[in-house]
């Protein structure tokens, strides 16, 4: 057995030592616990160094999973309803690009296990393109149809101030 230097948690190496732990296992905790506390008030010294870790995937992996996760139909935990579709969505792609969203959605009690979003006036078509919109960045959108996703955009207070229009190619 022995003290991790890391974290100052009390490691067991081998079953056959269990002779050098102590005799209550209430001695050990406190054993532990200070050595803990001895560990963490070195923290604040600055001969400690400090590790990053960075993700380089980072953000794209998280969005990659909650469009693959909006594909699938799976872990979802609200529904968008409008003219003609229902869509299975995720709260926290919702309430990030629309603060009329954000406030609705938090606005529900907190046991509410699947929030239901309900906008008749919004075609199945547009409420797609905005999903599209909002999981990926962008979306392809027929002539006819920007006047409404535009209407929908403004709308839902969109956070989309770097959002351009660009020809089709």
């Amino acid at each position: 057995s022995l003290i991790s230097e890391s974290t100052g948690m009390f490691i067991r190496t081998n079953e056959n030592d269990r002779d050098n732990f102590p005799k209550t296992s209430s001695s050990a905790v406190k054993i532990q616990t200070s050595t803990v506390a001895i560990k963490l008030s070195s923290l604040n010294h600055p001969e400690v160094s400090e590790n990053k870790l960075t993700d380089k995937s980072f953000p794209s992996s998280i969005l990659e999973c909650y469009l693959a996760e909006y594909k699938s139909g799976q872990m979802y935990d609200a529904v968008w309803e409008c003219d003609g579709g229902r869509f299975k969505v995720h709260r926290l792609v919702l309430a990030s690009v629309s603060p009329l969203l954000k406030l609705v959605l938090s606005s529900q009690p907190g046991d509410v296990t699947r929030s239901v979003i309900f906008t008749p006036e919004l075609s199945a078509i547009c409420v797609k393109s905005l999903l599209c919109l909002f999981y990926t960045g962008k979306v392809n959108i027929a002539g006819d149809l920007m006047t409404e996703v535009n209407m929908a955009l403004k709308m839902l207070q969109f956070h989309g101030e770097n959002v351009a229009l660009l020809p089709s190619q």
